[in-house]
């Protein structure tokens, strides 16, 4: 008898482990048991479209403009139990996957979420009441899910690109580092963004590359470049550009602006000699 209670005994923990280990692994995939979630059961989708019940996993593929997922009313998908989704951008672009919910429901107690990054996904799920949760979702480089005008970058510098042409920026390049190595271009910076830094560094040949960079629009550019013996102001003019002046440009010259998200952008850092450009 005493042997057989302990082969009970046995048995009982080793299944009490068993269900731990899989609850577990459950939660570390964004899982909370027990979700109506089904990663097999994958549908793609390159235009605006609202979720149904019978979808789990949502691939979308943002070509050419913003696209909208809309998510059911949660009472309508959680009837005796809970439901999940898995949304993920399929893409590289700088469109955003924006993600709504219902009239008069939120996702993690926001109006709205975006995917903005190629691979980024959530995992969200709801049991009942008027809110999503977010049990997985990929960062941005500044935590600000519902302004979505952030991307992912990497560590606290952003991502590295050189540009080869004259290019319009758009919010996917807030808090990284742009080069521009060939002569003559201009680089115009996106609509102002509240927090949004980026950084521009002539990476051409000493006295050989001007780097220009242009607001968008009536933005603005402010503050000044401190030389060895003289103050350059950026007047802060609609529209006025700032360039790295070719002949006295250096390789490694630089410049980070903050936007402010209402006027412009302000001049945080810059090295080099720079000028205001009418």
């Amino acid at each position: 008898m005493k042997n057989l209670r302990n082969i009970l005994f046995i048995v009982c923990a080793v299944t009490l482990i068993a269900l731990g280990v899989s609850y577990a692994e459950t939660s570390r995939l964004g899982q909370r048991y027990p979700l109506t979630f089904n990663p097999s059961k994958v549908v793609a989708k390159t235009a605006a479209y609202t979720l149904v019940a019978a979808d789990s996993q949502v691939e979308v593929t943002a070509a050419s403009a913003n696209i909208t997922i809309t998510l059911p009313s949660i009472n309508s998908v959680t009837t005796g139990g809970t439901k999940a989704y898995k949304i993920i951008k399929k893409d590289a672009t700088a469109y955003k996957i924006v993600v709504t919910p219902a009239t008069g429901e939120t996702i993690g107690f926001e109006s709205t979420r975006y995917l903005v990054g190629d691979e980024d996904f959530m995992v969200i799920s709801a049991s009942g009441g008027k809110n999503w949760s977010v049990d997985f979702e990929s960062p941005y480089l500044v935590e600000d899910h519902e302004a979505g005008t952030y991307t992912t970058g990497i560590g606290s510098g952003g991502l590295f690109s050189t540009v080869t042409t004259s290019t319009v920026l758009t919010s996917s390049a807030c808090g990284n580092i742009i080069a521009v190595a060939t002569d003559a271009l201009v680089t115009t910076l996106p609509a102002t963004v509240a927090n949004c830094r980026i950084t521009f560094v002539n990476t051409g040949a000493a006295g050989a590359n001007i780097l220009t960079i242009n607001p968008n629009n009536a933005d603005q550019i402010f503050g000044t470049v401190t030389l060895a013996s003289t103050v350059v102001a950026i007047v802060g003019a609609a529209g006025d550009a700032v360039a790295n002046t070719k002949a006295t440009s250096i390789r490694g010259d630089s410049m980070t602006l903050v936007g402010d998200g209402v006027d412009g952008w302000y001049i945080e850092s810059s090295t080099g000699i720079w000028a205001d450009i009418n």
